[in-house]
Protein backbone atom coordinates (compact mmCIF):
# COMPACT_ATOMS: atom_id res chain seq x y z
CA UNK A 1 0.00 0.00 0.00
CA UNK A 2 2.09 3.27 -0.82
CA UNK A 3 1.34 6.25 1.27
CA UNK A 4 2.84 9.83 1.27
CA UNK A 5 5.68 10.79 3.28
CA UNK A 6 3.41 12.62 5.72
CA UNK A 7 1.64 9.71 6.57
CA UNK A 8 5.19 7.54 6.84
CA UNK A 9 6.34 10.14 9.47
CA UNK A 10 2.91 9.12 11.39
CA UNK A 11 3.65 5.45 11.02
CA UNK A 12 7.37 5.66 12.00
CA UNK A 13 6.64 7.67 15.38
CA UNK A 14 3.97 5.71 16.33
CA UNK A 15 6.68 2.79 15.92
CA UNK A 16 5.67 0.68 12.59
CA UNK A 17 7.67 -0.46 9.74
CA UNK A 18 7.65 1.24 6.63
CA UNK A 19 9.14 0.81 2.90
CA UNK A 20 11.06 3.82 1.83
CA UNK A 21 13.42 4.66 -1.34
CA UNK A 22 16.96 5.37 -1.64
CA UNK A 23 19.66 5.47 -3.91
CA UNK A 24 20.44 2.40 -3.83
CA UNK A 25 17.43 0.00 -2.82
CA UNK A 26 14.19 0.43 -1.01
CA UNK A 27 14.36 0.14 3.22
CA UNK A 28 12.75 -1.21 5.56
CA UNK A 29 12.44 1.24 8.18
CA UNK A 30 11.90 1.26 11.89
CA UNK A 31 12.87 3.55 14.64
CA UNK A 32 16.08 2.01 16.30
CA UNK A 33 15.13 2.77 19.93
CA UNK A 34 11.35 0.45 19.24
CA UNK A 35 12.16 -3.08 20.93
CA UNK A 36 8.58 -3.80 18.92
CA UNK A 37 9.88 -2.05 15.29
CA UNK A 38 12.93 -3.40 14.91
CA UNK A 39 11.44 -7.29 16.14
CA UNK A 40 8.71 -6.36 13.37
CA UNK A 41 11.80 -5.63 10.90
CA UNK A 42 13.63 -8.86 11.47
CA UNK A 43 9.98 -10.73 11.72
CA UNK A 44 8.53 -9.20 8.28
CA UNK A 45 12.09 -10.34 6.38
CA UNK A 46 12.19 -13.61 7.68
CA UNK A 47 15.87 -11.89 8.69
CA UNK A 48 18.57 -14.05 10.98
CA UNK A 49 19.49 -12.47 14.47
CA UNK A 50 22.67 -12.47 13.58
CA UNK A 51 22.89 -10.24 10.66
CA UNK A 52 23.16 -6.64 12.28
CA UNK A 53 21.06 -3.68 10.62
CA UNK A 54 22.61 -0.47 9.17
CA UNK A 55 20.96 2.56 11.02
CA UNK A 56 20.21 5.63 8.64
CA UNK A 57 21.18 9.29 9.71
CA UNK A 58 20.37 12.81 8.02
CA UNK A 59 23.57 14.21 8.34
CA UNK A 60 27.21 13.08 9.41
CA UNK A 61 27.06 15.22 11.98
CA UNK A 62 24.51 12.24 13.94
CA UNK A 63 27.77 10.05 13.70
CA UNK A 64 28.57 10.87 17.28
CA UNK A 65 25.22 9.84 19.19
CA UNK A 66 26.40 6.59 18.07
CA UNK A 67 30.01 6.41 18.11
CA UNK A 68 33.02 8.03 19.10
CA UNK A 69 34.99 7.50 16.24
CA UNK A 70 36.38 9.63 14.02
CA UNK A 71 35.96 9.01 10.72
CA UNK A 72 38.20 11.16 7.95
CA UNK A 73 36.86 14.03 6.97
CA UNK A 74 37.33 13.36 3.44
CA UNK A 75 35.47 10.15 3.42
CA UNK A 76 32.41 12.03 4.78
CA UNK A 77 32.51 14.88 2.12
CA UNK A 78 32.95 12.79 -0.98
CA UNK A 79 30.79 9.86 -0.38
CA UNK A 80 28.25 10.73 2.00
CA UNK A 81 25.45 10.91 1.08
CA UNK A 82 26.01 7.76 -0.94
CA UNK A 83 25.81 4.55 -0.89
CA UNK A 84 28.67 3.49 1.31
CA UNK A 85 27.73 1.99 4.66
CA UNK A 86 30.53 2.57 7.64
CA UNK A 87 30.86 -0.03 10.70
CA UNK A 88 32.41 1.97 13.74
CA UNK A 89 32.74 1.22 17.54
CA UNK A 90 29.27 1.83 18.75
CA UNK A 91 28.65 3.48 21.59
CA UNK A 92 27.20 0.71 23.86
CA UNK A 93 24.09 2.51 25.24
CA UNK A 94 22.94 4.63 22.16
CA UNK A 95 21.92 1.88 19.83
CA UNK A 96 20.33 -1.84 21.10
CA UNK A 97 21.67 -4.59 21.02
CA UNK A 98 19.41 -6.49 18.56
CA UNK A 99 20.35 -4.04 15.55
CA UNK A 100 23.90 -4.23 16.29
CA UNK A 101 23.47 -8.25 16.38
CA UNK A 102 25.55 -8.21 19.85
CA UNK A 103 28.09 -6.75 18.34
CA UNK A 104 30.75 -3.95 19.83
CA UNK A 105 30.07 -1.70 16.37
CA UNK A 106 27.37 -0.08 14.64
CA UNK A 107 26.74 0.60 10.77
CA UNK A 108 25.99 3.72 9.73
CA UNK A 109 24.37 5.28 6.29
CA UNK A 110 24.11 8.51 5.37
CA UNK A 111 21.17 7.94 2.15
CA UNK A 112 21.57 10.06 -0.91
CA UNK A 113 17.39 9.89 -1.98
CA UNK A 114 15.52 13.55 -0.90
CA UNK A 115 12.55 12.06 0.20
CA UNK A 116 14.22 9.40 2.56
CA UNK A 117 16.09 12.62 4.05
CA UNK A 118 12.93 14.01 4.30
CA UNK A 119 12.03 11.52 6.58
CA UNK A 120 15.17 11.20 8.45
CA UNK A 121 14.92 14.70 8.93
CA UNK A 122 11.39 14.31 10.99
CA UNK A 123 11.88 11.00 12.63
CA UNK A 124 15.25 11.27 13.67
CA UNK A 125 17.71 7.88 12.84
CA UNK A 126 15.96 4.66 11.70
CA UNK A 127 17.11 1.04 10.78
CA UNK A 128 16.61 0.43 7.00
CA UNK A 129 18.20 -3.03 5.63
CA UNK A 130 16.51 -3.91 2.28
CA UNK A 131 12.66 -4.20 1.93
CA UNK A 132 12.62 -7.92 0.40
CA UNK A 133 12.01 -11.11 2.39
CA UNK A 134 16.11 -11.98 3.62
CA UNK A 135 17.98 -14.04 0.71
CA UNK A 136 15.64 -12.58 -2.18
CA UNK A 137 16.59 -10.37 -4.71
CA UNK A 138 16.59 -6.70 -3.34
CA UNK A 139 13.09 -4.77 -4.48
CA UNK A 140 14.25 -1.35 -6.90
CA UNK A 141 11.00 0.25 -6.92
CA UNK A 142 7.86 0.59 -4.58
CA UNK A 143 6.30 -2.03 -6.47
CA UNK A 144 8.72 -4.74 -5.96
CA UNK A 145 8.47 -4.34 -2.35
CA UNK A 146 4.52 -5.17 -2.58
CA UNK A 147 5.56 -8.34 -4.62
CA UNK A 148 7.07 -9.67 -0.97
CA UNK A 149 5.08 -7.98 1.46
CA UNK A 150 1.65 -7.36 -0.22
CA UNK A 151 -0.28 -4.88 2.22
CA UNK A 152 1.18 -5.58 5.19
CA UNK A 153 3.36 -2.12 5.18
CA UNK A 154 3.02 1.13 3.89
CA UNK A 155 5.46 2.14 0.97
CA UNK A 156 6.35 5.38 -0.19
CA UNK A 157 6.89 5.04 -4.26
CA UNK A 158 10.23 7.31 -5.11
CA UNK A 159 9.89 5.47 -8.53
CA UNK A 160 12.93 2.91 -9.36
CA UNK A 161 16.29 3.48 -7.54
CA UNK A 162 18.85 5.31 -9.13
CA UNK A 163 21.68 2.75 -8.51
CA UNK A 164 20.18 -0.66 -7.76
CA UNK A 165 22.87 -2.59 -6.30
CA UNK A 166 23.20 -2.02 -2.34
CA UNK A 167 26.07 0.39 -0.06
CA UNK A 168 29.61 -0.57 0.12
CA UNK A 169 30.19 -1.61 3.73
CA UNK A 170 33.49 -1.00 4.88
CA UNK A 171 35.28 -0.79 8.50
CA UNK A 172 38.07 0.07 10.64
CA UNK A 173 39.94 -3.38 11.85
CA UNK A 174 43.23 -3.95 13.10
CA UNK A 175 44.57 -0.08 11.88
CA UNK A 176 43.26 -0.25 8.58
CA UNK A 177 40.17 -0.04 6.53
CA UNK A 178 38.80 -3.46 5.02
CA UNK A 179 35.60 -4.07 3.10
CA UNK A 180 32.95 -6.23 4.28
CA UNK A 181 30.65 -5.80 1.34
CA UNK A 182 31.14 -4.76 -1.94
CA UNK A 183 28.80 -2.18 -3.47
CA UNK A 184 28.56 0.68 -6.13
CA UNK A 185 31.75 2.79 -4.59
CA UNK A 186 34.50 0.44 -5.58
CA UNK A 187 37.83 -0.33 -3.50
CA UNK A 188 39.90 1.54 -6.30
CA UNK A 189 38.21 5.07 -5.26
CA UNK A 190 38.37 4.62 -1.69
CA UNK A 191 41.77 4.35 -2.45
CA UNK A 192 41.78 8.20 -3.27
CA UNK A 193 41.37 8.86 0.46
CA UNK A 194 43.16 5.98 2.74
CA UNK A 195 45.98 5.91 0.01
CA UNK A 196 45.73 2.42 -0.24
CA UNK A 197 43.04 0.22 -1.47
CA UNK A 198 40.69 -1.41 1.65
CA UNK A 199 41.45 -5.30 0.74
CA UNK A 200 38.69 -7.63 1.81
CA UNK A 201 38.18 -8.80 5.51
CA UNK A 202 38.82 -12.08 5.72
CA UNK A 203 37.50 -13.17 9.44
CA UNK A 204 34.80 -15.93 9.76
CA UNK A 205 32.67 -14.08 11.75
CA UNK A 206 29.61 -11.64 11.25
CA UNK A 207 30.64 -8.11 11.41
CA UNK A 208 28.59 -6.75 9.23
CA UNK A 209 25.41 -6.50 6.79
CA UNK A 210 26.19 -8.38 3.84
CA UNK A 211 28.28 -11.16 5.58
CA UNK A 212 25.47 -14.17 4.86
CA UNK A 213 26.92 -15.81 1.86
CA UNK A 214 23.84 -16.69 0.25
CA UNK A 215 21.70 -13.52 -1.10
CA UNK A 216 19.73 -12.02 -3.97
CA UNK A 217 18.05 -15.24 -5.36
CA UNK A 218 15.18 -15.54 -7.46
CA UNK A 219 12.82 -19.10 -7.06
CA UNK A 220 14.46 -20.48 -9.83
CA UNK A 221 17.59 -22.57 -9.80
CA UNK A 222 20.80 -20.33 -11.33
CA UNK A 223 23.11 -21.82 -13.15
CA UNK A 224 26.41 -19.78 -13.82
CA UNK A 225 29.28 -21.00 -16.76
CA UNK A 226 29.68 -23.63 -19.01
CA UNK A 227 26.99 -23.66 -22.04
CA UNK A 228 22.84 -23.04 -20.96
CA UNK A 229 20.77 -26.06 -20.61
CA UNK A 230 18.57 -26.70 -23.14
CA UNK A 231 15.50 -26.45 -20.43
CA UNK A 232 16.96 -23.78 -18.62
CA UNK A 233 15.81 -19.71 -19.91
CA UNK A 234 18.83 -17.56 -19.86
CA UNK A 235 19.79 -13.93 -18.47
CA UNK A 236 21.81 -12.59 -20.90
CA UNK A 237 22.87 -9.24 -23.05
CA UNK A 238 21.31 -7.16 -25.86
CA UNK A 239 22.50 -8.12 -29.14
CA UNK A 240 23.64 -11.87 -28.85
CA UNK A 241 21.95 -15.00 -30.09
CA UNK A 242 21.11 -17.57 -27.43
CA UNK A 243 19.66 -20.88 -28.07
CA UNK A 244 16.08 -20.21 -26.72
CA UNK A 245 13.41 -17.89 -26.81
CA UNK A 246 13.43 -17.93 -22.81
CA UNK A 247 15.71 -14.72 -22.89
CA UNK A 248 15.71 -11.52 -20.49
CA UNK A 249 17.89 -9.08 -21.26
CA UNK A 250 19.71 -7.28 -18.73
CA UNK A 251 21.09 -4.52 -21.00
CA UNK A 252 24.28 -3.71 -22.96
CA UNK A 253 27.25 -5.45 -21.71
CA UNK A 254 29.15 -2.12 -22.74
CA UNK A 255 27.33 -0.37 -19.38
CA UNK A 256 27.93 -2.66 -15.92
CA UNK A 257 26.02 0.55 -14.44
CA UNK A 258 22.86 -0.25 -16.67
CA UNK A 259 23.31 -3.87 -15.96
CA UNK A 260 23.66 -3.77 -12.24
CA UNK A 261 20.89 -1.01 -12.12
CA UNK A 262 18.58 -3.70 -14.10
CA UNK A 263 20.25 -6.90 -11.90
CA UNK A 264 17.72 -7.54 -9.53
CA UNK A 265 14.55 -6.84 -11.70
CA UNK A 266 15.43 -9.29 -14.12
CA UNK A 267 15.79 -11.74 -11.40
CA UNK A 268 12.22 -10.94 -10.32
CA UNK A 269 11.28 -11.01 -13.42
CA UNK A 270 12.22 -14.75 -13.99
CA UNK A 271 10.01 -15.27 -10.70
CA UNK A 272 6.99 -13.62 -12.67
CA UNK A 273 7.62 -15.62 -16.07
CA UNK A 274 7.33 -18.75 -13.91
CA UNK A 275 10.87 -19.73 -15.18
CA UNK A 276 12.24 -22.89 -12.70
CA UNK A 277 15.85 -22.97 -14.58
CA UNK A 278 17.80 -20.12 -15.38
CA UNK A 279 21.40 -19.71 -16.96
CA UNK A 280 23.03 -16.49 -16.39
CA UNK A 281 25.48 -15.20 -19.29
CA UNK A 282 29.00 -14.97 -17.76
CA UNK A 283 30.81 -13.62 -20.36
CA UNK A 284 31.53 -9.86 -19.82
CA UNK A 285 35.08 -8.51 -19.04
CA UNK A 286 36.53 -8.43 -15.93
CA UNK A 287 37.49 -5.47 -13.23
CA UNK A 288 35.74 -2.30 -11.95
CA UNK A 289 31.81 -2.46 -11.91
CA UNK A 290 31.52 -5.65 -13.75
CA UNK A 291 33.88 -7.49 -10.87
CA UNK A 292 30.58 -6.32 -8.59
CA UNK A 293 28.21 -7.80 -10.94
CA UNK A 294 30.04 -10.78 -10.92
CA UNK A 295 29.55 -10.70 -7.17
CA UNK A 296 26.03 -10.41 -7.41
CA UNK A 297 25.42 -13.09 -9.77
CA UNK A 298 27.82 -15.89 -8.05
CA UNK A 299 26.05 -14.52 -4.73
CA UNK A 300 22.48 -15.07 -6.01
CA UNK A 301 23.69 -18.34 -7.58
CA UNK A 302 24.96 -19.52 -4.13
CA UNK A 303 28.63 -19.95 -5.54
CA UNK A 304 31.56 -18.45 -4.09
CA UNK A 305 34.02 -16.23 -6.83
Amino acid sequence: MKISIEEAISRLRSNEVVAVPTETVYGLAACPDSDVAVSAVFTLKKRPQDNPLIVHIADQEDISRFSSATPPQALLSRFWPGPLTLVLPAIKDAVSSRVRAGLSTVALRVPAHQDTLSILRATGPLVAPSANISGRPSATTAEEVEEDFGSAIGVVDGGKTVLGIESTIIGYFDGNWCLLRAGMILPEELASVFGYIPAPYRGENIVSPGRHHRHYSPRATLQVGGFPPSDAAILGFENRLYPTGNVVILGPVTSPSLLLHHFYSSLRKTDRLGYTKVWIDTDFPEGGLFTLLRDRIYRAAGKTL
